[in-house]
């Protein structure tokens, strides 16, 4: 994951399996900002990518790069 100015960058791996061929799961993977992150808003929509590879036996056989938003929202019960 990088930030929107490259400020930085992050690298995630889920633990090995293997998955038979035309079968499909679902990987997560929990990564930490380590700085405060630039906030999407509609006056500046600052994007933060995700790079995701599928390897096999250490080599990349499908990437597809992810663009997100990061918002901050605070409910409180004087202010709903």
């Amino acid at each position: 994951m990088s930030a929107p100015d490259g400020r930085y960058a992050v690298a995630k791996e889920s633990p090995p399996f293997t998955l038979a061929a035309g079968a499909a799961t679902n990987v997560s993977v929990d990564i930490e900002i380590p700085r405060t992150p630039r906030l999407w808003s509609l006056e500046k929509p600052d994007l933060h990518e995700a790079l995701v590879r599928v390897m096999d036996s250490g080599k990349a056989v499908d990437a597809e790069s992810i663009l997100f938003g990061i918002r901050d929202a605070q409910f409180t019960p004087e202010q709903g």
